[in-house]
């Protein structure tokens, strides 16, 4: 789900550039300017939201493929298909998303390749007609509601109550709200306790069978986050939304990056491919900003929205511009397509000859 933080910074900078009332700034006049760091879906939405601002001339710098992580692959060698690499499926609570789809005259496919890619994401759905399995490492634990009909119900409850405080956000940013730091947001939306907590001692309190715990909600945690249940509360529960206990996925038909493309083309931004290696007040523009390429180009811009992770993007933010949150750590995920006729039903300890599950999650580390 993009970032409410950018929503908001991109509705506050709408909000104060349109304040004074409609102007078709005077020829004299130079039109505000506004950098935007980044092109994925933070970038490129922030870039949309603020096209209808008056007298606004936006650049968006990105020296990499738009869309950030969200891509497809072909493959398989023969006969390939596009397939979603990253970003590979939409919920359907994403009330952005759908909104962008429509607008650029996209199309929703339930049953694309790349979704068939992302069934592991449904493992709930699969559960429920007994299809899913989870590996520990040694053994294979068939999945099934009746072993842990309490527990899937709690979940589930639970899951919808965190979804449905989430999707406040909508009504906030509809209101031009912004926030100077996520536990501020969280705390507003009442989920800042569930960002303090892990999923696992969370769901332990709610009394639920440690059995399920570790076959289901770490299974499904390691698809999406490539980790277990010890992540907060907060990100679990989106995890677990996706995978079926919360609405259902869908991807763009003629591809997830296609939103991107589309949403920053439509914007009328000027794109630069160049990276940006600097951000720093202008000393010669009372309140401007000096975005500097690493070729050594600058130039001023009245706002900056940087919209990719400071962790990765090699930038260096003057003293008094930079975030007072420490830079977080971040888990590498790695998607391996493999094209194979079936899994062994030996290597998951199965007996030979038996069948393993189309969906199997893993719930340990190794």
């Amino acid at each position: 789900m993009p970032s409410p933080l950018n929503w908001g910074l991109c509705a506050l900078l709408a909000t104060s550039a349109a304040a004074a009332g409609p102007r078709g700034a005077p020829e004299s006049e130079a039109p505000d300017r506004v950098a935007i760091i980044g092109a994925g879906i933070a970038g490129s939405a922030c870039a949309w939201f603020l096209k209808d601002v008056p007298g606004l001339e936006i650049t968006v710098f990105e020296p990499g493929p738009v869309g950030g992580r969200v891509r497809e692959v072909l493959f398989p060698a023969v006969d390939p298909v596009n397939v979603e690499a990253g970003g590979a499926a939409i919920h359907s609570t994403n009330k952005h998303m759908a909104e962008f789809i429509d607008a650029l005259g996209l199309h929703r496919d339930t049953s694309s390749a790349a979704l068939l890619f992302a069934r592991q994401q449904k493992v709930d759905s699969d559960v429920a007609d007994g299809g899913a399995a989870s590996w520990n490492g040694q053994s294979l634990l068939k999945l099934s509601p009746f072993d842990f009909p309490v527990s899937l119900l709690r979940t589930r409850r639970l899951v919808t109550k965190v979804i449905g405080q989430w999707q406040q956000i909508y009504d906030l940013q509809t209101r031009n709200a912004s926030f100077d730091h996520p536990w501020e947001m969280l705390k507003t939306l009442g989920l800042d306790s569930l960002a303090s907590i892990s999923a696992r001692d969370w769901l332990k309190d709610k009394k639920l069978d440690k059995r399920f715990l570790e076959a289901f909600v770490d299974g499904v945690s390691r698809v999406n986050y490539g980790q277990d249940s010890s992540i907060n509360a907060f990100a679990d529960s989106v995890s677990l939304a996706g995978a079926g206990l919360v609405g259902s996925l869908y991807a763009v038909k003629e591809g997830n990056s296609r939103v991107m493309s589309g949403l920053l083309a439509s914007s009328g931004a000027k794109l630069r491919t160049q990276s940006v290696a600097a951000v720093r007040r202008s000393a010669t523009s009372e309140g401007g900003y000096e975005v500097c390429t690493l070729d050594g180009q600058c130039e001023v811009f009245t706002s900056v929205v940087v919209a990719a992770p400071l962790e990765f993007a090699n930038l260096t933010l003057e003293t008094g511009l930079q975030p007072t949150t420490p830079r977080r750590p971040y888990q590498v995920t790695v998607a391996t397509f493999v094209l194979a006729e079936g899994l062994s039903a030996q290597y998951f300890g199965a007996a030979s000859g038996g069948t393993v599950s189309a969906d199997t999650v893993t719930t340990t580390s190794n």
